[in-house]
């Protein structure tokens, strides 16, 4: 019985620890979703205030949409084990990881009927959430540059709010 308690906890960390690609986590047809809904939030302290900068935006080019993909597949995801729980997760904190950053895509395309979407939220520089048909799951980034980039391209192609 203990054998097969340690094998199971062995396979449980294997299969957190264990990377995935993007395109593992995602629909199989996202670079197909032509349009995107960003928004990034990048606070900070200057000078003893804070600064709440807020970015929108708004892209129905197919363009965005996948040059957002190429920024998140320079990260792999490694499982959350909240993802093993039979119901979705309500709320998510990134906890001592937050730094003042998040970023929210939409993806969806409206060629289909239905329209599909699914999104993907980062909290800090590695805590993301994935929408499914199933709901959210939880994964951990492996590169923690993968949200700077994202914030620095909502940026560039956006206005303040």
């Amino acid at each position: 019985v203990l054998i097969v308690i340690a094998v199971l906890v062995a396979a449980l960390f294997t299969w957190r620890l264990w990377p995935q690609s993007l395109s593992s986590i995602l629909p199989d047809d996202a670079y197909r979703f032509t349009n995107v809904s960003a928004s990034a939030m990048d606070d900070v302290i200057e000078a003893g205030h804070p600064d709440f900068r807020h970015y929108r935006l708004e892209d129905d080019e197919q363009t965005a949409a996948n040059e957002l993909l190429d920024i998140l597949k320079t990260s792999d995801y490694r499982p959350d084990f909240r993802n093993l729980l039979p119901w979705t997760t309500g709320s998510l904190a990134s906890g001592n990881d937050y730094d003042g950053r998040s970023v929210m895509l939409h993806f969806f395309s409206v060629d289909g009927q239905p329209p599909r979407s699914f999104a993907v939220q980062f909290l800090g520089r590695s805590l993301v959430s994935i929408s499914s048909e199933d709901g959210w799951s939880v994964y951990h980034a492996t590169n923690p540059e993968t949200l700077s980039a994202l914030v620095e391209y909502i940026q560039t192609r956006s206005n303040k709010q």
